[in-house]
């Protein structure tokens, strides 16, 4: 979300339409700043897309954003972020602010390393002459991957730590993916590395971070290899043992490398970017670019007493522009009680469905409904940009009897050929799902942002599932129920200010 001319705006890219890659959030004074990895204008395809500079916005509230003199750029032949820019973290101490980024060179054999910079405003910065700052000990790691640096003070170990993400060169092949650490009393010499955490079939923990939200140590990193995502584990300690939440993360494989910062209201907010579909797809290239569109915030807690959460922050209410007008069309079903506060359905060993045609275009917007009486249903949800066939948009169902959510894209490839058995079997097929437990009240809240071809479900302050359509074209609202009965309460349909 960004302020221009007078009204808030909800960005799916900046002003001039540059794609948006890993985020770098940092609370100060009052004010959200993003750091954002910003590839050149027309690249798709690495090494050019991945030469990236850093841009920085900045807002006091979330949703009126400023964008800032850009943070950093790639430097000159010879220097070891020529080729790139990439993720680090921000920090401010008492002699001023300071930038701990991964450089990036195809030149030589140390393709990335630690990279550091200062700012005596926070605007303004000047990389160190000392670059760089830290690399690999090629005799314990590998040195493909050494990178995203985030530091942070400890307070119960009186030094700063330094998360860097690598690869072990002692560990089995499946698990070689570690996040390691380094220390530090002044921000200048570091100690050697140490295998902080070491994961399984991930082959190197991108973007992590470590931070407190309750009583616990969270731990948050993404991965490209086993289900790809922003993935979190906790602790008692920031030395670990690290376990696993109920639910691996948040959010399905289309969010990520999510950071977080932690608000003045003592909130903790988490940051990332859902791909963009690549142009020209192919067996080399395939079918996501890296890189795309910020993700609207999302607000981190801890929900049925210990498992992770998360849930949409109100401050995006600030962009509501109004109730969409909607008539009901088609449907199937008992349906009762179609009023501003909801709808009742009655399906019993059948599918159930209500479309909600918008008397006026709607492309952006929030839908939002409390879902109850579905234990006894085998699934119950809505579609967002759908039509009167389903046969396009989304659909966010909830399995009550296998605590599960998942997102189905409707626009499924219908196949010509008569003997569809033969056919592929991945149509309807999941592009998120996330396991959530059943709530004590047996009701679940969803909350459904829609900007365009993408979509973000919130549901149940537990789990969230983002998507990019194939298309943006706008649609209708659908309810859904298959095999027994629901009631949608609460139902609220509303436009929110659109970007350009």
């Amino acid at each position: 979300m960004i302020f221009v001319q007078g009204r808030p705006e909800l960005f799916t890219r900046y002003v001039d339409r540059l794609p948006v890659g890993d985020v770098i959030p940092f609370y100060d004074d009052g004010a959200y700043h993003l750091f954002c990895l910003t590839p050149p204008a027309g690249s798709l395809f690495f090494p050019e897309r991945l030469r990236t500079t850093w841009r920085h916005l900045r807002s006091p509230d979330l949703v009126h954003w400023e964008e800032l003199p850009h943070a950093l750029a790639p430097g000159s032949d010879g220097e070891v972020d020529r080729d790139g820019i990439w993720t680090g973290s921000v920090l401010r101490t008492d002699d001023g602010y300071h930038i701990f980024y991964t450089g990036h060179t195809l030149e030589g054999d140390t393709a990335q390393s630690v990279c550091h910079a200062t700012s005596e405003d926070g605007i303004t910065w000047s990389k160190d002459p000392l670059n760089p700052l830290s690399v690999p000990d090629l005799d314990r790691f590998e040195g493909k991957d050494w990178r995203d640096p985030f530091v942070f003070w400890n307070d119960s170990e009186r030094c700063y730590w330094m998360l860097v993400s690598s690869r072990s060169l002692t560990l089995p092949a499946a698990s070689r993916g570690v996040v390691a650490v380094q220390t530090s009393v002044d921000l200048k010499s570091w100690t050697p590395a140490t295998v902080l955490y070491e994961t399984f079939l991930t082959h190197c923990p991108e973007c992590p971070e470590i931070f407190r939200l309750g009583d616990k140590w969270v731990m948050g990193y993404s991965r490209f290899t086993d289900r790809r995502g922003t993935v979190y584990r906790f602790a008692d300690d920031p030395r670990g043992p690290w376990h696993c939440f109920g639910a691996e993360g948040i959010d399905g494989a289309n969010w990520y490398a999510a950071k977080s910062l932690t608000a003045g209201d003592g909130r903790r907010l988490a940051f990332g970017w859902l791909p963009e579909r690549n142009p020209v797809p192919s067996a080399g290239t395939g079918n996501w670019l890296w890189a795309g569109d910020l993700a609207v915030p999302r607000e981190l807690g801890l929900v049925e007493g210990d498992q992770l959460g998360v849930r949409l922050p109100d401050d995006i209410d600030a962009c509501v522009q109004g109730r969409v007008a909607y008539a009901a069309a088609g449907k199937a079903g008992q349906w009762a009680g179609e009023d501003e506060d909801g709808f009742a359905v009655q399906a019993d060993g059948r599918f159930g469905f209500c479309v909600l045609r918008p008397t006026e275009t709607a492309e952006h917007y929030i839908v939002s409904a409390v879902v109850s009486g579905a234990k006894d249903a085998a699934i119950v949800g809505l579609a967002v940009q759908t039509s009167d066939q389903l046969d396009r948009g989304l659909a966010v169902l909830w399995y009550p009897s296998e605590h599960s959510v998942r997102a189905i894209d409707l626009a499924a490839v219908r196949s010509e050929i008569a003997n569809e058995y033969e056919k592929a079997t991945t149509e309807y097929a999941p592009v998120a799902e996330r396991y959530m437990l059943l709530t004590a009240s047996g009701t679940v809240t969803l909350r459904v942002v829609v900007r365009g071809d993408l979509v973000e479900a919130f549901v149940a302050d537990m789990t969230c599932l983002s998507y990019r359509l194939p298309s943006s074209e706008p649609g209708a609202v659908a309810l859904l129920v298959q095999d027994g009965s629901a009631r949608f309460s609460g139902l609220s349909w509303q436009h929110l200010s659109h970007g350009r």
